[in-house]
């Protein structure tokens, strides 16, 4: 009754022996598998917005793909992308990569080749010249170049716009800072005094005239000699009491 008993641990002990060492190589085989079904692309990439499939990064695949979906690049950094696969021994399994999605695509510039404003400009130049990117809704602008908008002249500027990405465009401009005017005339600075005869001389053409602004303070005008001086219009100011 011993030996029976003795041979029957036996057995137990050799079958499981036999069971584990089957186990283990089964283990490793499929490791190996896991290893071996799938390659995929070194540094996988996609651009931004652009249509890919997973079969799109395998180089190689010694299975069958369960689903070719279609990835999600609408979004940019990097994600992890699962799939299944059927492998060599009918055998579902899932494999993981990271998927680098990058904006490769420059920002727009919308503004053309020059820009005018008046002496005492006080807008930023860089919220009124038109651009915009495809990812980044605030990207860098800047203005390259001295100007000031305080003194009239023409200043050859650059217009730079970087998204987050690093992606960046330039574009050349001029910037024209002139002086106000009013019906095509210019308007002298404030507390600049000019002579009549200087301003007919510089201001006067068929399409304008020239008149003066009288007040109070001016007392009695001889509107003749005015006349005779080259004036063709007089702006007055008057006040108008309620009073009866």
């Amino acid at each position: 009754m011993k030996k029976i008993i003795i041979i029957i641990l036996i057995l137990i002990l050799i079958i499981g022996g036999c069971i584990g060492v089957w186990l283990y190589h089964e283990k490793k085989e499929n490791e190996r598998l896991d290893r071996e079904s799938v390659t995929i692309k070194e540094e996988p990439t996609a651009q931004f917005g652009k249509k890919v499939k997973v079969s799109d990064f395998l180089v190689n695949l010694n299975g069958i793909l369960v689903e070719d979906y279609e990835i999600d690049t609408e979004r940019v950094g990097t994600y992890d992308i699962s799939f299944e696969y059927i492998n060599i021994k009918n055998k579902k399994r899932t494999y993981n990569f990271k998927l680098n999605i990058i904006d490769v695509t420059l920002p727009q510039i919308f503004s053309g080749e020059s820009y005018s404003v008046t002496v005492g400009y006080n807008k930023n130049l860089t919220d009124v010249l038109l651009s915009a990117d495809d990812v980044d809704d605030n990207p860098k602008r800047e203005i390259i170049g001295e100007y000031d908008f305080n003194t009239p002249g023409d200043y050859n500027l650059t217009y730079a716009v970087t998204d987050a990405s690093g992606n960046k465009v330039t574009q050349d401009f001029v910037l024209h800072v002139k002086e106000k005017t009013m019906g095509g005339t210019t308007v002298p600075k404030e507390k600049e005094k000019l002579n009549l005869e200087d301003v007919l001389s510089n201001y006067k053409t068929e399409k304008t005239k020239v008149g003066i602004d009288v007040s109070k303070w001016q007392g009695d005008i001889n509107w003749q000699e005015v006349k005779n001086a080259g004036v063709e219009f007089v702006m007055i100011r008057v006040r108008i009491s309620n009073r009866l």
